[in-house]
């Protein structure tokens, strides 16, 4: 089932891929073809994404990198109105990106309907403050960082959790009115609330996709035993029978 329901263009691409890779590296193997293995992004080293760069940060010397910095451009755009929108007390698109949060947390636990009462929605529907949003996010965080989470991936979370907690109590607990330290050196507390929604998003987005590459790498030595004609019979039939070919025009004159 996991295989049959891919497109035939992608099973191609990872029959080749399982193919090139020495099998006692199959644990590496993953979906996007990035080293499932990489080191953890920090909450710092993400935030750093919604700090304002210098102009000469900005400047892109590689053309190629143009279309990543506009996507990247899109995202931080989005997420500044946000930030912007809840310093208004607009918090109808904060609380749509914390339900985001929970939907893409139930699809990690379809058949855990005692965890899915603690994925409470209703609770969004209060939040009408910075404070009120970081509670609900302290307890998401909790959830993935103790029953999503690989233990690995979990030390991130829960460091950026540590964070959330000490500067949600500060703000409700602050006696006077001298302004508090954003975290991560952010313009707002409404932009890190934003930016923090956006780390536990993606690490829930790391979580789906660690579930594939387990089951990827699972296959793999299947894959690996018959990569070889399944390739070979996809080349037949675009290409032709190449059996009867002596020399390399020949060949040529076939291929595209």
């Amino acid at each position: 089932m996991f295989i049959s329901s891919l497109k035939h263009s992608h099973k191609i691409l990872l029959s080749f891929r399982v193919l090139v890779t020495d099998p006692a590296d199959f644990d590496k193997l993953s979906w996007d073809g990035v080293d499932s293995q990489q080191p953890e992004v920090s909450p710092e080293e993400f935030m750093a994404f919604f700090v304002p760069m210098t102009s000469s940060e900005a400047n892109i010397n590689n053309p190629k990198d143009l279309p990543m910095r506009i996507a990247m451009n899109m995202k931080l755009a989005f997420f500044n109105g946000v930030a912007q929108e809840m310093s208004t007390e607009n918090y109808v698109p904060v609380r749509e990106l914390l339900k985001a949060l929970h939907d893409k947390m139930r699809t990690l636990l379809p058949n855990r309907q005692d965890l899915h009462s603690h994925i409470n929605d209703e609770t969004i529907g209060y939040a009408s403050c910075a404070s009120d949003v970081i509670q609900v996010l302290i307890r998401s965080g909790y959830l993935l960082a103790n029953y999503l989470e690989a233990p690995s991936r979990a030390e991130t979370t829960r460091e950026l959790i540590a964070c959330l907690e000490a500067f949600n109590g500060r703000f409700r607990n602050g006696e006077d009115n001298t302004p508090l330290a954003i975290p991560y050196g952010l313009e707002t507390e409404h932009l890190f609330v934003v930016a923090s929604i956006a780390f536990v998003l993606q690490k829930a987005e790391l979580c789906q996709l660690d579930v594939s590459n387990y089951k990827f790498a699972q296959l793999a030595p299947y894959i690996h035993q018959v990569g070889h004609e399944y390739e070979r019979d996809h080349f037949t039939k675009i290409y032709g029978d190449v059996g009867a070919v002596s020399n390399i025009r020949e060949l040529r004159q076939m291929l595209p």
